[in-house]
């Protein structure tokens, strides 16, 4: 599916449990696994556009970790160490998983804020994990253990199957949150 179809569904989730901050924080999310690929709607929007490519990430990364060497920074060092994973991390791939999506739910229960906000956010990023498997293409749901992509596989990208999707969802939001 497309961006502005992930961040629609996410942001439509996140609104029905955390308002208006809600909804930002589950488009955002609903975005964020698709990080891993340098022409994603996020990655144009938090990536200089110089660094759309593998080599750019790597050279940012390591920007970021050298800055953070030197600043003692530990928060900057993990995001320059994740920014360098993202260039060798393939499209589709770990960040897709429902895997992942535990251990950030695990990461943000244990070091950080169990708050509503941060629920909506890990729902957006779970509506795109569910609504990759819709597409011709899959999802890897089941990884570690299989790494196949799996799913209903009903839809293509950019089809007018993913926008009656969208627009479903739109109406049963209209409905249910009145």
């Amino acid at each position: 599916m497309n961006g502005a179809s992930h961040a629609i569904v996410g942001g439509t989730l996140g609104l029905a449990i955390g308002g208006p901050m809600g909804m930002v924080l589950g488009a955002a999310g609903s975005l964020l696994p698709d990080i891993d690929h340098p022409g994603s709607t996020i990655s144009r929007i938090i990536f200089p556009k110089e660094t759309h490519n593998h080599a750019g990430r790597v050279l940012v990364g390591a920007a970021l970790v050298a800055v953070a060497t030197f600043v003692k920074s530990h928060y900057l060092l993990w995001v320059g160490i994740g920014v360098l994973a993202l260039a060798f991390i393939p499209h589709r791939g770990v960040l897709h998983t429902p895997a992942f999506l535990l251990l950030l739910g695990s990461a943000y229960y244990i070091f950080g804020d169990n708050s509503t906000l941060i629920a909506c956010l890990l729902l957006g990023y779970g509506s795109h994990i569910l609504m990759d498997s819709f597409t011709t293409d899959g999802a890897p749901l089941l990884w570690p253990i299989h790494g196949k992509k799996w799913g209903i596989r009903l839809i293509k990208t950019g089809s007018t199957g993913e926008y009656l999707i969208v627009g479903l969802v739109l109406i049963m939001a209209y409905f249910l949150l009145g």
